[in-house]
């Protein structure tokens, strides 16, 4: 059976690293795959919704663009989520047994 936290941290793995291939996409290519600009604003979504420089910088067209700061605080917040979910299921394994 597969942990929550591994569903967390492969996501965070797998999304982390769609915003390299993406911009080179749209450098070479434009605005032509959607899905891979919707995967990567739905990873940073949670953050960059309501915070602003210097992690994001606000954008009419895209919502918000990623600054490398913002990059960082974004793999830190799902590690903390990551660490949080083991803990409190280690927890609640405990009271169970």
């Amino acid at each position: 059976m597969i942990a929550l936290r591994d569903v967390v941290l492969g996501w965070s793995v797998l999304c982390g690293w769609i915003g390299l291939p993406w911009l080179l996409w749209f450098a070479a290519h434009g605005l032509d795959n959607v899905v891979w600009f919707t995967l990567h604003q739905m990873y940073y979504l949670p953050l960059g919704s309501w915070m602003g420089e210097p992690f994001f910088r606000p954008d009419s067209e895209v919502m918000f663009f990623v600054l490398p700061a913002g990059r960082l605080l974004t793999v830190l917040f799902y590690l903390a989520v990551a660490v949080a979910l083991t803990l409190s299921r280690r927890a609640w394994r405990r009271r169970r047994t």
